[in-house]
C-alpha cells in the first residue's frame, strides 16, 4: 500500500530533486514508473495535507484507489479492532474511536508513542482495551475491513472508506479476488 502525494510537494527532509533526476526513461524508451525516496521514518515527515488517493496494490500487481472523505462523526459499537499498519504493526483491541486512537497513540506526553500512525479498523465482538498481538502479520485481512483505513497525528485524522464486501465483489471483482487469494 501507498500513499499517492498531492502535487506540488517539498520536503527538506526528502531529496526529491535526486528522485525527479533518476525518473527518466529507460534506454528502450519505457518509463521509469518509480523510485524510492525512503524507506524509514517516511509518515512523520510527510504532513496530512500532502496525502492524496491511499493505493492498495495485490502481490499480482493489481491497484485499488481509495479515496479520502471525513472521518466519521459517530463510531459504532463501544468496542474497536485496530490494525496498527505504519510505523508499527500491533493488533490492538480498544474503546477508543478511530480519533481518540489517533491522538492517544500519536500523544508525545506519552511514553511509547509514534509520531504519526497508519492503520485500519477491523471487525471485532466486545473485548476490553488490550494488545492483541504485537508483531502482526503483514496481510490486511480485507474481508474484516469495517470502517476502512485511517492515517493521522496530533495535528488531525484522515479516513479511507472501504467499499463493502459487496461493492467489492460486483465493482472490484478482480482486485477483491486477488486480494484475497494473498
Amino acid at each position: 500500500m501507498y500513499f499517492e502525494l498531492n502535487g506540488g510537494f517539498e520536503s527538506e527532509y526528502f531529496d526529491l530533486e535526486e528522485a525527479r533526476q533518476a525518473c527518466v526513461p529507460h534506454e528502450d524508451g519505457r518509463p521509469k514508473h518509480s523510485v524510492y525516496v525512503s524507506t524509514y521514518r517516511v509518515l512523520e515527515h510527510v504532513p496530512l495535507i500532502a496525502m492524496g488517493e491511499l493505493w492498495l496494490i495485490t502481490r499480482d500487481g493489481r491497484g485499488l484507489a481509495l479515496q479520502q472523505s471525513q472521518p466519521p462523526g459517530q463510531y459504532e459499537g463501544r468496542h474497536h479492532l485496530y490494525q496498527e499498519l505504519c510505523p508499527v504493526h500491533p493488533l490492538i483491541a480498544s474503546r477508543m474511536n478511530a480519533k481518540e486512537f489517533c491522538l492517544s497513540i500519536t500523544d508525545p506526553e506519552v511514553a511509547v508513542s509514534v509520531p504519526g500512525i497508519c492503520f485500519v479498523e477491523l471487525a471485532t465482538r466486545d473485548k476490553t482495551t488490550r494488545t492483541v498481538n504485537r508483531i502482526q502479520h503483514e496481510h490486511i485481512p480485507y474481508r474484516c475491513v469495517k470502517k476502512g483505513f485511517f492515517v493521522g497525528d496530533q495535528t488531525g485524522l484522515l479516513h479511507y472508506p472501504f467499499p463493502s464486501v459487496d461493492d467489492m465483489e460486483k465493482e472490484h471483482h478482480y482486485w477483491w479476488r486477488s486480494a484475497e487469494l494473498s
